[in-house]
């Protein structure tokens, strides 16, 4: 908004200052003339032949002609109103301007306009006096006219640049309200095409942020109803099952079987809504991390740690950390908390898939280090990279599909980089993440 305010702002005043100062110009060319001289330079040379005549006059005749101001009207067919008034007064009630004494005094004629009319003044030498020549009021000459013309084309120019500025606020303005009316009747796929130059683009990238954020809460909604009633859908009637027979049977042993089964069953609905809950809470907008200087290579350690006392004794997966690396130069702000839960989930996703090896390295790259881990099991399918982020999606190979969704939704809390391939040393899935180094 600030940016729209300061660009209508800036233009309504460029085209004042602009458009004031051009039609100044035009109008001082071409509707008001340079000065009364000019204008007036035919009544001004006439008045120059009155001056002449009456300084020739005899003294009695110009006594009178001082007495009274003499109404006479010249032959002139140009004149729309041709009466004048002449009359004489003594130079000395005449007060002039120092700056303009001696040219009048040396017989240049001075012009004056005022509120009645244009005055013309003559010094008569010869008696010492002044010849006074006045038009009518009616015949001064008017430029009302020009003035509200030139008036009306800066207003009117003024409107137009606003309006021409005002053009694409209202088309974008309209095209957000289409793409929102469009959206409320259903069409999720509705986006702005926002450019930087827009007055709205703002606007524009926010709409479209909560388009997208709509539409994958939408689709989250439906992942997750469809995965809730397959996956509790499946542990209750084996619950169901267990506690039938645990009721009808009477031997020892069997019960102790199904209150093995009935446990397993219960463990797997309390992971699921464990899992759901984790989900949840990264998913809500007020959720704030308590960001602290972090040591890269201890978090790894006591994640890898916890996996390596979980693993099942019939299957040994040997996990390498590199230790080489100084913990100082690996040291980056985060929360502890959703770190760790995001490097367990990815270290767990390795154990589990890996045949007998998991590698875990660091590298620099520029001003982030990268943490690499990389696994010998059957490694990500090409086409499942754009789906294998997205909630309650899965593979073939099992699972609730919230593992890789809960690592993508941390990674993006805390700006972390986050990429999948295929592991180049153990040739199977590699999981690579961008931290930025602290400070």
């Amino acid at each position: 908004m600030r940016r729209l305010s300061f660009s209508l702002l800036l233009t309504v005043v460029l085209a004042c200052v602009v458009l004031g100062l051009g039609l100044n110009y035009l109008y001082d060319r071409v509707a008001k003339p340079d000065d009364l001289v000019s204008s007036q330079q035919h009544y001004i040379e006439l008045g120059e032949q009155l001056a002449a005549y009456v300084s020739a006059m005899p003294e009695q005749e110009r006594r009178r002609l001082s007495e009274a101001a003499l109404e006479f009207a010249p032959v002139d067919e140009g004149a729309a109103n041709p009466s004048w008034f002449i009359y004489l007064m003594s130079a000395q009630d005449f007060p002039i301007p120092e700056s303009l004494s001696k040219s009048f005094y040396q017989g240049q004629p001075l012009v004056l306009e005022g509120d009645d009319g244009i005055f013309a003044h003559y010094y008569l030498a010869a008696s010492n006096e002044v010849l006074v020549l006045t038009l009518a009021p009616a015949e001064v000459p008017q430029h009302w006219s020009p003035r509200l013309l030139f008036t009306l084309i800066f207003y009117c120019s003024i409107s137009l640049v606003v309006l021409l500025w005002l053009w694409p606020l209202i088309r974008d303005l309209k095209h957000l309200k289409d793409s929102a009316q469009a959206y409320g009747q259903g069409q999720l796929d509705t986006r702005m095409s926002s450019h930087s130059w827009s007055y709205v683009y703002e606007l524009e990238r926010e709409f479209n942020r909560m388009a997208d954020r709509i539409q994958a809460l939408l689709s989250d909604n439906k992942l997750l109803s469809r995965a809730v009633s397959h996956d509790l859908k499946t542990p209750l009637a084996r619950l169901h099952f267990g506690f039938e027979a645990l009721a009808s049977s009477d031997s020892a042993e069997q019960r102790e079987k199904y209150l093995e089964r009935i446990n397993l069953d219960l463990e797997a609905m309390e992971s699921l809504i464990e899992t759901l809950l984790q989900f949840a809470r990264l998913d809500d907008h007020a959720l704030t991390l308590s960001l602290e200087p972090i040591d890269l290579k201890s978090l790894l350690k006591r994640a890898c740690q916890r996996y390596l006392l979980d693993i099942n004794e019939n299957r040994h997966v040997q996990i390498e950390l590199d230790t080489t690396v100084n913990s100082a130069d690996y040291t980056v702000d985060g929360d502890k908390f959703y770190l760790n839960m995001m490097l367990v989930n990815i270290i767990g996703n390795a154990v589990r898939f890996a045949k007998a090896r998991v590698n875990i390295s660091f590298k620099v790259n520029k001003n982030k280090v990268l943490v690499i881990i990389e696994d010998d099991g059957p490694g990500f399918n090409p086409d499942e990279l754009e789906h294998i982020c997205k909630p309650f999606w899965r593979s073939d190979k099992g699972g609730h599909g919230m593992g890789l969704a809960i690592v993508e939704r941390i990674a993006s809390l805390h700006g972390i980089t986050l990429n999948f391939s295929r592991s180049e040393t153990l040739a199977g899935a590699q999981v690579t993440l961008g931290f930025g180094l602290k400070g």
